[in-house]
Order: structure tokens, then C-alpha cells, then sequence
């Protein structure tokens, strides 16, 4: 969950295009970022 969080975390001047969101929910749930540290 918090991996997830900090993943979709964008600005209001730049948000991400869908494409970029679905692409980052799909990896992030799957487990492909899992080896990452947060904050990384």
C-alpha cells in the first residue's frame, strides 16, 4: 500500500498521463517494484 501511494504521488502542474498511471498501478501491484526501497 504505501509503495502504491508513493508511486502515484504527482504535482499538480505535472500530472501523470493515464498510460503512465496504469502502466505504474500494473507494476506496482504485480510485484515488479518490489526490490525497490522506498524513497528510492
Amino acid at each position: 500500500g504505501q509503495r502504491l501511494r508513493e508511486l502515484l504521488k504527482q504535482s499538480q502542474s505535472s500530472p501523470l498521463a493515464v498510460d503512465e498511471q496504469i502502466v505504474t498501478i500494473y507494476t506496482g501491484t504485480n510485484g515488479y517494484l518490489d526490490q525497490l526501497e522506498i524513497g528510492q
